[in-house]
């Protein structure tokens, strides 16, 4: 499957080690990388300092937008909620939410609960992804055993776009990146 990842960084491959590093929670849709279906949409993540405002993009208007082989597999929906998802993700979820303890327990499981009322703000498998991570028990590695290579996401505001989150950097290749300069307003 064909896919997009926009930086403002260059880079041969894709390096677990930096996973995070711009996201406080390593991602709404699971820890891994990030890549869409729409070249339009990595664009937009492609312009340098594109979290940071006009000062840091002021700096360098030139980012990379990635063409990437990702695989046509089994990847977790983060627009179904976890009790009607297929086993065995089912499974792992239902242990997933009987297993988070701790002093933020019972805020995560209200916010879980909450999600079908929440769903156009966040993914419920999404925010148990990240609440198992801090947790210190992440589902990732689990659902990778269990042959999924990653979650998906549909985003209305990207015109229904996909997001994907591929969790293991190895079964993603680099095909070319592109220069894209940002268009100035």
């Amino acid at each position: 499957m064909i896919a997009f990842h926009g930086s403002p960084v260059r880079f041969d491959r894709f390096d677990p080690a930096k996973i995070g590093s711009q996201w406080r929670n390593h991602g709404a849709s699971g820890r891994g990388i990030y890549l869409t279906d729409s070249r339009d949409v990595a664009t937009g993540y492609a312009v340098p300092g594109w979290r940071g405002g006009a000062a840091v993009r002021a700096q360098d208007d030139t980012g990379f937008v990635y063409e990437v082989e990702a695989p046509a597999a089994a990847y977790i929906d983060c627009d179904t909620l976890c009790d009607e998802q297929p086993e065995p993700a089912k499974s792992i979820f239902r242990n997933a939410v009987s297993v988070l303890h701790g002093p933020m327990a019972r805020w995560w499981l209200h916010v879980l609960a909450d999600a079908p009322n929440s769903r156009y703000y966040y993914s419920q498998v999404g925010k148990l992804l990240c609440f198992a991570r801090k947790n210190g028990s992440p589902l990732e590695p689990v659902l990778a055993e269990a042959g999924y290579v990653g979650s998906k996401k549909r985003v209305e505001v990207w015109n229904g776009a996909c997001e994907f989150c591929v969790f293991q950097t190895d079964r993603l290749r680099i095909l070319s990146a592109q220069p894209h300069q940002r268009i100035a307003a």
